[in-house]
């Protein structure tokens, strides 16, 4: 469950959580948009998918540089150990698929079909999150810390959303299995 009271400072600044939270509510949006478009609606796909897209690489990339090693050196419990694998696990299918429908044509069914795809990875994914790991987050790492990660967060987010440069294109291995054999 989302939780409203704690999620800001005095002065408005929205915490890690509340910035990966709204990121997860314009996704769900915007690709329920793409999934639900026809192939007549080419140039409209087009253009949702490169901003959806762009959108996903720098959520996708503040997640993996920023709050999930927070999270890591805060953890206490082999569990919370997981929950970052398997996130990171579920970060790559979701990568895979998304290059995939950047590789779609517009205009074609397999466009749709990628589109539904990548909502239910992202859906699932956040849905996680949103239930398991942002409370565990909540009692680790406490307020404040939560403030400076939604600080540098922000801060990362808007500078590659401004650069137009895509972030965190995956690695011929993927990255949980890079972080097991450190």
């Amino acid at each position: 469950m989302k939780q409203t009271t704690n999620d800001r400072d005095a002065t408005g600044t929205k915490d890690a959580i509340a910035l990966l939270e709204a990121d997860h509510v314009e996704a769900r949006a915007a690709l329920t948009t793409l999934k639900e478009s026809t192939e007549r609606a080419a140039e409209t796909r087009r253009k949702t998918l490169a901003k959806v897209a762009h959108a996903l690489w720098t959520h996708i990339d503040i997640e993996e540089t920023i709050f999930y090693p927070a999270l890591a050196r805060a953890g206490e419990t082999s569990d919370d150990e997981v929950r970052g694998m398997e996130a990171r696990a579920e970060h790559d299918a979701a990568k895979t698929a998304l290059m995939r429908l950047e590789g779609c044509d517009p205009a074609s069914t397999e466009f749709r079909a990628m589109a539904k795809v990548v909502f239910d990875l992202v859906d699932h994914h956040a849905g996680e999150e949103e239930r398991e790991m942002f409370p565990r987050a909540r009692k680790l790492l406490g307020k404040e810390r939560l403030l400076e990660l939604g600080d540098e967060m922000k801060a990362r987010k808007e500078a590659l959303m401004k650069s137009g440069k895509t972030p965190a294109r995956p690695t011929d291995e993927p990255r949980y299995l890079q972080l097991a054999a450190e």
